[in-house]
């Protein structure tokens, strides 16, 4: 992508809000001709976030707290998971597919899905705004009573979530199961394949933006 106001080094980066290879990998895959930076950044909402306006706010977060390290970065890109009740309409056909294929039983009685958000902030070199794409990952779905389990083991009160993720509860009852990457139980997908799905709509937006 040849963009007229990415004239010099600083502004062929792009830095990532995190320094874990499973959201770096799809960014240096897809941005394939911009060097990929990886940075720690607090979400400023729960451990799991519930809910499409956390998760939303938890990338927002991330992405602000970036800038406080890198203000004069043009690109900056956020991942962040969170949990739903409500799966999007179009994706019902392949959903159900997934109840009957992966873990029947797990998901006969309840399910909440896991969706990875992915934004992409971007600074107008003209006004000095900030503009913003969103993309967001195929959804996992996931028994109900992990998050009824996770929201149960939170002490006090949070709009935004529990305080407990719902992998590490998944993980504790599958042995040998990442509590990190545990949607393989119940799609044919795993984290990175889902997050990869989300930033390369992310890049096709980036490219039409322009």
């Amino acid at each position: 992508i040849n963009l007229p106001w990415f004239a010099n080094s600083m502004e062929k980066k792009i830095v990532v809000t995190s320094e874990k290879a499973v959201k770096l990998d799809p960014v240096r895959k897809y941005f394939d001709d911009y060097e990929v930076i990886g940075t720690k950044a607090d979400s400023g909402v729960a451990e799991q976030p519930l809910g499409y306006a956390s998760g939303l706010q938890g990338s927002k977060n991330r992405i602000a707290s970036c800038l406080q390290k890198y203000p004069d970065f043009p690109l900056v890109i956020s991942i962040e998971n969170y949990i739903t009740d409500e799966a999007p309409a179009e994706e019902s056909e392949f959903l159900e597919k997934c109840k009957a294929t992966f873990n029947r039983g797990e998901l006969a009685n309840g399910t909440h899905y896991d969706i990875a958000m992915v934004t992409l902030s971007i600074l107008d070199p003209k006004s000095g705004e900030r503009k913003e794409l969103c993309a967001q990952s195929p959804s996992t779905p996931l028994p109900s009573h992990y998050v009824a389990e996770a929201l149960k083991m939170t002490e006090g009160s949070t709009e935004t979530g529990a305080a407990v993720t719902c992998g590490k509860l998944i993980a504790r009852d599958h042995p040998g199961c990442s509590d990190v990457d545990w949607h393989k139980l119940y799609s044919p997908f795993s984290r990175a394949e889902l997050i990869a799905k989300a930033v390369e709509k992310l890049h096709q937006q980036f490219v039409d933006s322009q």
